[in-house]
């Protein structure tokens, strides 16, 4: 809310015959080490290619590089390169998306366009639709094979897996890619328009087998099965899904949501045997552990001006190793240019809150300014932070600057020393000021985006984000 995202957006596949191109570039260079990040994706017709590199601080040149080609023709589509399944969900968790279902795919396999290190595959596929708009049946079919960053025990067992895709010390580096995967796997899919409004009906059967050259708690094979249901009525969207390993157990998920009217409200659950083994859900699992479930929930009420919304969540993304409970309420009013945006945060069981507050208003359309203010506790960090936004549009073309400051606490070797010893005086200060310049504009068919931001954080820091667009 308050602040920048950093993560890169996506880029979405164009449907007819217009010429498309995009080039975006970042590099940060602050005490902890240099940041580059690099895409470039080119669609021409029913060609479209796709590159993207990615160096993390303390990582080398190029750590992380990923491309595709995807060719269409008429009903078949042609994928080489880095992919990623868009179902069944329980074994393809979206890396970086929202734990709500709010986008959903036609297509079940799409081109990677995310610097996601571990969740995708790299091979190629083919898929073949037949049919017309309102009742189709899919085929999908893919071969992957790819190197995993993994740890393994005395015994050759894999006893840890570098979700994050940090290469930054000699341990994460020698770990690169020594997990081999092979894998082959077969989705049939069938979709029913069943009224002039949208609504339809769809469901989709999947089976993967996958080979690894080091042992899991299930062995060297793993062979998937799964089952997805979908329905889409009156606005509402409701899914299902079964899955079952062998070795291993089953696992499932339910989802419904309704974007539209003065209640909105999404749901998702999922429910994970204690030896259901997947590698990339929204809880990996590749060892026994206990029974799992994940919940998200949120509902917002709509007014004339405004809307309240609560929301409930016991895991955000794939990368925590655990999952905590956060309990979220929010409102927003939109008043005559005023927007007023007010949430507050709990985790139940932990000494954990937050809480923010940001207000903008719009002058006149060629200028707009937000404040925000946002606080954040926990028993070893606690802070503040103030961040503000100015934009004016003049001529087609915009100009932001945003400024925030961090001011916080954090404790000394915290979790080296009992609760009920330790003092106020273990904590030491810790501050953050940053400034972001950005621009963007259009030149007939030429789009340009640049941000350049500046950091004082025991010294100083800069940090460079640009994207060129061709349309």
């Amino acid at each position: 809310m308050i602040g920048e995202d950093i993560i890169p957006e996506d880029f979405s596949l164009i449907d007819d015959n217009r010429i498309s191109s995009l080039f975006k570039w970042r590099n940060s260079l602050s005490s902890a080490g240099v940041y580059n990040w690099l895409q470039f994706s080119l669609q021409r017709k029913d060609l479209s290619f796709h590159f993207l590199t990615e160096m993390d601080r303390g990582e080398g040149l190029f750590d992380f590089t990923s491309f595709n080609f995807t060719q269409r023709i008429k009903d078949k589509v042609f994928l080489f390169g880095d992919f990623f399944p868009n179902k069944p969900r329980i074994y393809f968790s979206r890396p970086y998306a929202r734990f709500y279902p709010t986008e959903r795919k036609k297509e079940i396999l799409e081109p990677l366009r995310l610097a996601a290190e571990t969740h995708y595959l790299r091979g190629a596929s083919l898929s073949l639709r037949r049919g017309s708009a309102r009742q189709e049946i899919i085929g999908s079919f893919f071969f992957s094979a790819k190197g995993i960053s993994a740890l393994f025990d005395s015994n050759g067992i894999v006893k840890k897996i570098y979700y994050s895709g940090r290469h930054n010390d000699s341990l994460s580096r020698s770990a690169k890619g020594k997990l081999r995967e092979t894998s082959f796997g077969l989705f049939l899919a069938g979709r029913k328009e069943t009224s002039a409004a949208g609504d339809s009906s769809s469901i989709c059967l999947s089976a993967i087998f996958s080979k690894y050259n080091a042992s899991f708690a299930f062995g060297r094979d793993l062979l998937s099965f799964a089952l997805s249901w979908e329905k889409e009525f009156l606005g509402q969207f409701l899914a299902l899904e079964f899955g079952k390993t062998f070795p291993g157990g089953w696992g499932g998920l339910f989802q419904v949501f309704s974007p539209w009217g003065p209640i909105c409200y999404q749901v998702s659950l999922t429910y994970q045997k204690e030896d259901f083994f997947n590698l990339y859900g929204h809880s990996p699992n590749f060892s026994p552990k206990l029974d799992n479930t994940t919940l998200a929930t949120k509902i917002t009420f709509k007014f004339f001006s405004g809307d309240i919304s609560l929301s409930y969540n016991t895991k955000t993304n794939f990368l925590y190793d655990s999952l905590p409970k956060r309990l979220r309420l929010e409102f927003k009013t939109n008043e005559k240019g005023l927007n007023i945006s007010l949430y507050g945060k709990i985790y139940p069981g932990e000494e954990k809150s937050g809480g923010g507050l940001e207000v903008g208003y719009e002058l006149s359309p060629k200028l707009n300014f937000s404040f925000g203010v946002e606080d954040k506790y926990r028993k070893e960090k606690r802070g503040f932070k103030l961040a503000g936004r100015v934009g004016i549009f003049y001529l087609g073309n915009q100009f932001t600057f945003q400024a925030y400051k961090t001011e916080s606490q954090e404790g000394i070797d915290f979790y080296h020393l009992e609760p009920e010893t330790y003092k106020e005086n273990n904590y030491i200060p810790w501050s953050m000021e940053r400034m972001i310049f950005g621009y963007s504009g259009k030149f007939g068919k030429l789009k340009i985006s640049l941000k350049l931001g500046l950091t004082r954080q025991e010294g100083n820091a800069y940090d460079f984000k640009g994207g060129i667009s061709y349309d």
